[in-house]
C-alpha cells in the first residue's frame, strides 16, 4: 500500500475518532480535555511525519 493511501486512511480514522469522541462528549458523558489534546498531537505528528517522509523520498529519487 502506498504511503499516500496509508496517510489518507489514517486521516479518515483520526477524523472518525474525533467524531465519536465529540458525540460521546456531547450526548453521553463529558470527556477529559487530555483526550482531545492527545488526538490533536497525534494528528499534528502524523502531518509532520508525512511532510518529512515526502521530503526524504524526493531527495532519494534525485540521487
Amino acid at each position: 500500500m502506498s504511503f499516500k493511501k496509508n496517510f489518507v486512511i489514517q486521516t479518515i480514522l483520526i477524523l472518525v475518532s474525533y467524531l465519536i469522541l465529540f458525540l460521546v462528549d456531547t450526548f453521553v458523558h463529558p470527556v477529559e480535555d487530555s483526550l482531545w489534546t492527545l488526538l490533536i498531537f497525534v494528528y499534528i505528528g502524523q502531518l509532520i511525519f508525512y511532510k518529512l517522509d515526502l521530503g526524504y523520498r524526493d531527495n532519494k529519487e534525485k540521487d
